[in-house]
């Protein structure tokens, strides 16, 4: 298998994986009463392991995707070079639709989120225990 399949293979593993990170948030609780436990655990497994992967490979403390990493460098991009760590899937997702969002764009928008699922988690835990 050449390299092109395998930028394409984890370009596309991506999607479902981001998309899991958003469509949870539509799932309701009464379908689902655990799912802002898992939410929450999930965007901290993500989160974590990118913020991880960031300040082990980069020596910086942000969030940096290992599947980018890699598939940045099957395009021939050094571990050192900028298009290596500034470079966010969502925001060349969004390039490839046409509908340009900048990374700092994509970032704020995940910190948000992230956000508002411990939020949700913080006041789900609250309502528990005050019952």
């Amino acid at each position: 298998m050449n390299k092109d399949f395998w930028i394409k293979f984890l370009y596309v593993t991506h999607i479902p994986v981001t998309i899991f990170w958003f469509a949870l948030f539509v799932v309701p609780t009464s379908i689902w009463p655990y799912r802002m436990d898992f939410q929450f655990w999930y965007a901290l497994w993500l989160v974590g392991g990118q913020v991880t992967w960031g300040v082990l490979m980069f020596r910086k403390l942000q969030s940096i995707c290992p599947m980018t990493t890699v598939m940045q460098l099957l395009r021939g991009y050094d571990l050192k070079d900028k298009r290596n760590y500034e470079h966010g899937f969502i925001a060349e997702f969004f390039e490839d639709m046409r509908f340009p969002i900048s990374r700092k764009g994509t970032s704020i928008l995940l910190n948000v989120s992230f956000v508002i699922i411990v939020l949700q988690l913080a006041g789900s835990l609250s309502i528990k225990v005050g019952s």
